[in-house]
């Protein structure tokens, strides 16, 4: 599934010739522009963004890893029986 969404994403939303590679962001007034930003806040912002990603991953890798180590169930096995799917 994951697979099938990026090769969709990469087909229906190809990268913009005049943006730099990586920044995917819609060109609506919701999300921050670096344009108007000076370089040194538009790397902060970068950096920020890189930091929350990898917290996020060390977060999922720690919820696989410990349920794994103590017999418990997937993660997503706990998530869906709390929505009550």
């Amino acid at each position: 599934q994951v697979l099938l969404f990026c090769s969709a994403l990469e087909v229906l939303a190809p990268q913009k010739e005049d943006k730099a590679p990586g920044d995917v962001q819609p060109d609506t007034s919701a999300f921050p522009k670096f344009e108007d930003k000076s370089p040194q806040e538009a790397l902060d912002y970068q950096n920020k963004e890189l930091n929350n990603g990898r917290l996020a991953m060390v977060a999922w890798t720690g919820a696989v890893v410990g349920a794994a180590l103590d017999g418990g169930a997937h993660p997503f096995a706990t998530l869906a029986s709390k929505l009550g799917a």
